[in-house]
């Protein structure tokens, strides 16, 4: 099996003013999405599973702070996973992983009564 993982920036919410700073990224509302490249579902797709979530930023220090113009999705992942940490994000993959797993070789199946 392999999977490919993929951050989604779903929106940030700002802070609007922060001390001398404007639109102060506080907050991330993200989607961590899992592709499966090797297995398909009925219709031909490839399996995915993903995760949704929001995560606090540290704003206590805004030293190098990047004004709101200029942040790109690349640096919101940085701030993301930084804030996330290496031990949730991989429990996240792992549970996502999980999720493809069953979709391969279910344990429960839905079936409808034909009367």
């Amino acid at each position: 099996m392999a999977i490919n993982y993929t951050w989604q920036i779903n929106a940030v919410d700002v802070y609007p003013t922060l001390d001398t700073n404007t639109n102060v990224i506080h907050n991330v509302r993200w989607r961590l999405e899992a592709e499966d490249t090797e297995n398909q579902d009925a219709r031909g797709k490839n399996l995915k599973a993903g995760n949704d979530g929001n995560v606090a930023l540290d704003t206590t220090s805004l030293t190098d702070f990047i004004d709101f113009d200029s942040v790109t999705n690349t640096q919101v992942i940085t701030w993301l996973e930084t804030s996330l940490g290496n031990d949730f994000i991989v429990a996240t993959k792992d549970m996502l992983q999980k999720d493809i797993e069953s979709q391969i070789t279910p344990t429960s199946v839905v079936k409808t009564l034909n009367s």
